[in-house]
């Protein structure tokens, strides 16, 4: 699973509603990957932090 699909699925069981979903889809998950993901990604986890899974 990815990041996302843990974030949508805490805020579901704290009370997180719908739009706060949306929020982090179309809000902060492009500025994840246009600014993060590149170093603390899949292929690349500069100082061990990995953002784009909570496998990490």
């Amino acid at each position: 699973m990815n990041l996302m699909t843990y974030i949508i699925a805490g805020m579901l069981v704290t009370g997180g509603s719908p739009s706060d979903a949306l929020y982090f889809s179309d809000a902060v998950e492009p500025v994840l990957k246009a600014k993060c993901y590149s170093c603390h990604g899949k292929d690349k986890q500069n100082g061990g932090l990995r953002l784009d899974s909570l496998k990490a």
